[in-house]
């Protein structure tokens, strides 16, 4: 949901939330800025059109878009490690998948991309093969 009357006013996205708990959806993740919010969210076409029809009724002026998108995630425990990110998508570039989202929280447990539907298979691969098939603990631990 693109809006730029949302810039500076803290109590924008309340009725926006109700209405996301409202359609049953699930809320994968949610990403905003001064304009924009954008939630991830995991739902059958009923509940994801139920809630399109009320974010357009509650907000007219706002360009708002839903798009099919797959999510692909690392997950570890502790996964504070320099190059860890980096590695990961690297290893989606060099497999021709596109980023077109990502997010980390500071925790640092896991890792989300969001990358076109059609990329979902290559895209496991590719994090799987790079984060796990190629790295040099997982050969020492191997061999033990």
């Amino acid at each position: 949901l693109f809006d730029q009357d949302m810039v500076g006013d803290p109590s924008y996205g309340q009725k926006m939330n109700d209405l996301v708990f409202e359609s049953g959806v699930r809320v994968l993740t949610k990403d905003f800025n001064a304009n924009t919010v954008t939630f991830y969210l995991k739902g059958n076409k009923r509940r994801i059109n139920w809630l399109m029809d009320r974010l357009q009724a509650n907000y007219t002026n706002a360009d708002i878009r839903v798009e099919k998108m797959a999510m692909v995630s690392a997950i570890g425990s502790d996964m504070k490690v320099p190059g860890l990110l980096k590695s990961a998508a690297s290893a989606l570039s060099d497999a021709g998948v596109n980023i077109l989202s990502v997010h980390q929280a500071m925790r640092q447990v896991d890792m989300m991309f969001i990358v076109a539907d059609q990329d979902y298979a290559a895209a496991v691969k590719a994090l799987h093969t790079g984060l796990i098939e190629n790295n040099s603990d997982w050969e020492a631990v191997q061999s033990a």
